[in-house]
């Protein structure tokens, strides 16, 4: 399985701690993850045709109040392209207003909320969790063309 995480920064000489954070406490499991990093002064078909290439299994988002509406289109597109490739959002701009970001965003299977290294190893460590109908850890996810709401999840700490 391979998961590609993408940031879209503002600058070039900016750089997204987030996805390397991620990376980071990933231990084990770093050999499926990859990253990607663009910025908004990139066009959106290029971003597209590079996401593409890469051929995730997976694709999450790092979303700020930045790159938001950018993010948007790009994951509808590649959803086009790829309906079968569970698309995931992470970050401050999602993670609260989950189901209403769901609702409004249909290309978006589901949103990391809540400290994403533990919401995203916890995925990573329950392979069908990527693809899981129901209400993960407290991750918002579709059910179908629903959003499942988010409960409140219990602290993991995988070590």
């Amino acid at each position: 399985m391979k998961i590609l995480l993408v940031a879209v920064n503002a600058k070039y000489i900016h750089s997204n701690p987030a996805i390397y954070s991620l990376l980071s406490y990933a231990g084990n499991y770093r050999e499926f993850i990859e990253t990607a990093e663009f910025t908004i002064n990139h066009r959106k078909e290029y971003i597209l045709q590079e996401i593409y290439k890469k051929k995730p299994d997976v694709l999450c988002f790092s979303c700020y109040i930045w790159n938001i509406t950018y993010v948007r289109e790009i994951a509808a597109e590649f959803h086009k392209l790829k309906p079968e490739v569970p698309v995931w959002a992470g970050g401050p701009e999602v993670s609260y207003e989950t189901s209403a970001f769901l609702k409004q965003n249909p290309a978006f299977f589901g949103v990391m909320a809540g400290e994403g290294e533990v919401s995203f190893l916890a995925g990573k460590r329950e392979k069908s969790f990527w693809r899981f109908q129901e209400s993960y850890f407290g991750k918002p996810i579709r059910n179908g063309i629903h959003p499942v709401s988010a409960r409140r999840r219990r602290e993991y700490l995988w070590i």
